[in-house]
Parts: C-alpha cells; structure tokens; sequence
C-alpha cells in the first residue's frame, strides 16, 4: 500500500516538472520573441528607442519623489501627480512636450476657474439648489469635454 502511494507521488511531481518545463520553454520564447521586437523597433527608428529610455529615465527620477522618504515630507502627498505628469505631457519633440505642457496648465488654470465660479453660483442659490446645481454642472462640462473629444478624433483623420 505504501508503495502505491510513493509512487502516485513521484508521478505528480514528475507531471508538475513537466508542467515547468513547459512553461519555462513558452516564456522563454516570448521573452526571446519580445526582445527580438523591442530590438526590430529600435533598429527601424533609434529616435523612438531614445523617446523610450528618456521617457523611463523620468519616471524613474520623478517616482523618487513619492519613494523616497526625506523627499516625500518635503513634496508632500501630492508627488504622485508629477508622475502622472511625466506620463501625461511629455511627447516624442521637445517643442510638442512644450505645447502640451503649456495646454496642460491653461487647461488647468481654467478648469480651476470653472469650478470656482460653479462653486460660488451654487453656494449663493441656496441649499435645494445646490445639490442641483452642481449636478448640472459637471455634467454639461462632463458632455461637452466627451463631445470635443470624439469631433477631435474624427476629424483627425
């Protein structure tokens, strides 16, 4: 009895090693097939590969901000958006990240602005209206960022 049992044994672990080799073998050939892509890529236009490596390098540096202790009590909580930023704004050109960056912050500014003035309006109609108000508000802003989105897509082409 005891000799089936080691037996059943020895055959599950050698299906689980087959199991492995398997898997090892097809995640070598991704991993083989991915580099082989990554390097096409480079190849084909090196300025893209450099894009990349920049792009990485500021995450990499912006990303210390938030994991970086010493750092993190001097930016405060809100390190996390300069990586989003770094993800967001920055463009394949110089002068196309600088466009972006600059649309980012007017977009900003006025969004801010926006929402004041909504805030105030609200906060002066009264409690019923308020709630209304605001609704209303974000979502006509809401409809027509959707709409100028898709008409932008659409007539890009």
């Amino acid at each position: 009895m005891c000799s089936i049992s080691v037996w059943g044994d020895y055959a599950r672990v050698e299906l689980w090693k087959k199991h492995a080799r398997v898997y090892m073998e097809k995640t070598k050939r991704f991993l083989v097939s991915l580099c082989r892509e990554i390097w096409k890529a480079g190849r084909d236009d090196p300025r893209k590969a450099v894009h990349s490596i920049k792009v990485g390098l500021s995450l990499s540096l912006v990303s210390l901000l938030y994991l970086l202790e010493p750092l993190f009590k001097g930016v405060g909580a809100n390190a996390i958006w300069a990586v989003m930023t770094v993800v967001v704004v920055l463009e394949f050109t110089a002068g196309a990240t600088l466009c972006k960056g600059l649309n980012r912050g007017l977009g900003t500014l006025l969004a801010g602005s926006l929402a004041f003035l909504f805030e105030f309006i609200a906060r002066e109609s009264g409690k019923v209206f308020y709630a209304v108000f605001i609704g209303t508000s974000v979502f006509l802003v809401g409809k027509q960022i959707v709409l100028k989105s898709i008409h932008f897509v659409f007539f890009q082409k």
